[in-house]
């Protein structure tokens, strides 16, 4: 992976966390393997700035990272910064999103 996709990766994960802050006052990049972010209970959040996007194999990165936390995928797609922020998909598996609509 090249440096200039490390960069962007970080800032991206420093974006979303950011976001999410108003849902989660202390949402912060993860330091470690696992999942993106930390401090988001119930929700384990992996994000992906990728031009190719392997949506299953992230979808289960996501799931294996999650324990008993709800598996949540955050894409910034090719073209998107940060103004766009709130425009970026968020994937969720089906089962957890008929129990986010039932919640």
């Amino acid at each position: 992976m090249t440096n200039s996709r490390k960069q962007r990766g970080a800032a991206t994960e420093r974006l979303v966390a950011e976001r999410l802050r108003t849902i989660w006052p202390h949402c912060n990049v993860s330091r470690g393997p696992g999942v993106d972010l930390v401090e988001t209970p119930g929700a384990a959040v992996e994000i992906k700035a990728r031009a190719n996007l392997a949506i299953p194999a992230f979808i289960k990165q996501a799931k294996a990272n999650a324990g008993q936390q709800m598996p949540v995928l955050i894409l910034r797609l090719n073209g998107q910064g940060p103004a766009s922020i709130d425009d970026w998909p968020v994937v969720v598996r089906m089962a957890d999103f008929i129990e986010l609509w039932r919640d």
